[in-house]
């Protein structure tokens, strides 16, 4: 019997089952997903690193 011919068929397969598992990881990511963020009134902002945040709110564009 010549099996010549599945070892042409692993490959597609090997890749159809590989699409398939991540279409399905991306799928229960999604329904997992959180809510959407939103500020509420009295929220406190940090903002944490150099002073650049800062900097922009009075002078916005950056020199390069």
């Amino acid at each position: 019997m010549n099996l010549s011919g599945i070892h042409h068929l692993k490959y597609p397969l090997r890749l159809l089952v590989v699409l398939f598992a991540a279409a399905h990881l991306v799928a229960l990511a999604s329904l997992n997903a959180a809510e959407p963020f939103m500020f509420r009134a009295n929220d406190v902002i940090a903002v944490y690193g150099n002073g650049l945040a800062d900097r922009m709110q009075h002078d916005p564009w950056v020199e390069a």
